[in-house]
């Protein structure tokens, strides 16, 4: 058992009659718990690889196939919300002139009326600016009822569009947090747990790889564009 929940069971057999004594069966339960430590962890770790090798199978062979940048970020986002079970899902980049998080479209569960106007600020010394360049996650369980709502501009979400909660985590190239990745309305009753943290922080980092894969992509075809505009 780990909690309440059944794992599996641990089994002994013998032809014999009254073969096990208390004893046998005080060492049988120690193993077994020391066994749903392990079957547990590795659990996790086939779930995690499986959801790492199925959004990094993402980006590369989309945009060989020149599927274009937008239906490339649908599919992220789609992949993010669906490994994640939540109805909200999307990515906000920084806008260093903006001084802002700026939410991209597609943003899975957002009207697109909400999305171009969804915007979270980072002036300076603020707590928000803060979560963006320190925190390693950052999450509300009831965003109505939230100090920060106002500050961050999460109002709009929660008055628009129904937004419950948020789960926020950085998007990393190297040591370069380039954006932040969001879900929201998560499925199962509760908050986001430590466990979603952990989830979404795996895989906004091939997401970040995804993303800046894009931006480059986008960068040559605009280069592209340019010089074939030179040369008529």
């Amino acid at each position: 058992m780990q909690g309440e929940r059944l794992i599996g069971t641990f089994e002994l057999a013998s032809e014999k009659p009254n073969s096990f004594q208390q004893s046998d069966i005080a060492l049988l339960s120690a193993l077994a718990n020391a066994y749903v430590t392990t079957i547990h962890n590795t659990q996790l770790y086939t779930e995690q690889t499986r959801r790492m090798e199925d959004l990094a199978s993402l980006p590369t062979t989309a945009l060989r196939a020149g599927t274009d940048a937008a239906s490339v970020y649908q599919m992220l986002v789609e992949r993010i919300a669906r490994l994640m079970d939540v109805q909200i899902a999307g990515v906000l980049l920084h806008d260093d002139k903006a001084a802002a998080l700026v939410a991209q479209e597609p943003f899975i569960g957002l009207p697109s009326q909400i999305v171009r106007s969804y915007r979270i600020p980072l002036p300076p010394d603020s707590e928000q600016r803060y979560i963006f360049e320190s925190a390693s996650s950052w999450s509300s369980a009831d965003l109505a009822d939230e100090p920060l709502a106002v500050a961050m501009k999460l109002d709009i979400l929660t008055n628009a569009a129904g937004v419950r909660d948020i789960l926020l985590v950085p998007m990393l190239i190297g040591g370069r947090r380039i954006g932040m990745m969001q879900v929201s309305n998560r499925n199962a009753p509760g908050g986001f747990t430590r466990r979603d943290e952990q989830n979404l922080r795996l895989l906004a980092a091939p997401a970040a790889v995804i993303v800046e894969e894009l931006r480059l992509y986008e960068q040559d075809v605009l280069r592209e564009s340019e010089l074939m505009s030179l040369q008529e």
